[in-house]
């Protein structure tokens, strides 16, 4: 800036060129092979979640919209999406159709390239051809391997037990999505599956009192669990009680309406990495 200001005929000046050129061909670096960066951005009473690997890009929920138009999707998740150069989305999964985790489908996929599309429950103005999540779906990508835990086929699950939930393996360590399962979608993954080797979980349902049964923290007993939720939410969430049950099995509970955007890797060699919240990384005298 102090280059293109000064007067003309001073050495240099025109070196702003090269400065501009600089900024707009800045690439950031892709995410380490064999590892998953995670970032559960700070959307206020939602969520949406943004796994990188080192070649493909996975987006969990796409935030809230608003009644007055607009959504959090706009807002909030494609502008961290440009700032990470990302155009293309191999995978949007959508947990299920509440507003606070679907709002922002549409600015996703007007803004991205999205390749497929899974669905909890039914959308009805997604702009994208849709598949239904289904326990046994998986893939693998970069040596990352991902797989849908639920639901499976039976009618019995509707609403918030209708979430899709994923797990992502990364060598021996694991990572769980859950949307806003309750107690009985909880027992029935338990029941199915083995999660010992989870080391961060987004908690189900922002910290509802209807979620996070005991059985169920027992059995991910994760390193990180970390909460989606909008600061001063009408509902209380996240519960003290769910917090309490998450710390008393030894987690690091991280909550995005006081931490911002929660961003960590996960590596198949050597676990969980640079763990980093927004507040704290970016500290401004407003926000105390």
């Amino acid at each position: 800036a102090l280059l293109v200001v000064i007067p003309r005929g001073w050495p240099g000046r025109y070196a702003a060129l090269l400065s501009v050129a600089a900024l707009l061909l800045y690439s950031p670096k892709p995410t380490d092979k064999g590892c998953v960066q995670l970032h559960v951005l700070d959307v206020g009473q939602g969520l949406a979640t943004v796994l990188e690997t080192h070649g493909s890009t996975l987006l969990f929920d796409t935030g809230a919209s608003f009644r007055g138009g607009g959504s959090v999707g706009e807002r909030t998740v494609v502008p961290f999406l440009r700032s990470k150069r990302i155009r293309q989305i191999d995978w949007l999964l959508v947990s299920h159709a509440d507003i606070d985790h679907s709002g922002g489908v549409r600015a996703i996929v007007d803004y991205a390239d999205v390749s497929t599309l899974l669905v909890g429950e039914a959308l009805t103005d997604a702009g994208l051809a849709s598949l239904r999540c289904r326990a046994g779906q998986s893939w693998t990508v970069d040596q990352i391997h991902f797989q849908v835990l639920h639901p499976d086929t039976d009618p019995v699950w509707q609403g918030n037990d209708s979430s899709c939930v994923l797990l992502v393996e990364v060598g021996q360590y694991g990572l769980l999505l859950t949307g806003d399962i309750e107690a009985d979608a909880e027992r029935a993954i338990i029941a199915t599956n083995d999660l010992s080797q989870v080391e961060i979980v987004v908690i189900p349902h922002h910290g509802s009192a209807t979620s996070s049964g005991v059985p169920f923290v027992n059995a991910v007993s994760p390193n990180i669990a970390i909460v989606s939720a909008g600061y001063g939410n009408r509902w209380g969430f996240p519960k003290a009680a769910v917090v309490a049950r998450w710390q008393a099995i030894g987690a690091t509970v991280l909550n995005t309406a006081t931490a911002g955007a929660v961003s960590v890797r996960l590596c198949s060699d050597s676990g969980i990495h640079a763990l980093r919240t927004d507040r704290h990384e970016r500290r401004r005298f407003w926000r105390n």
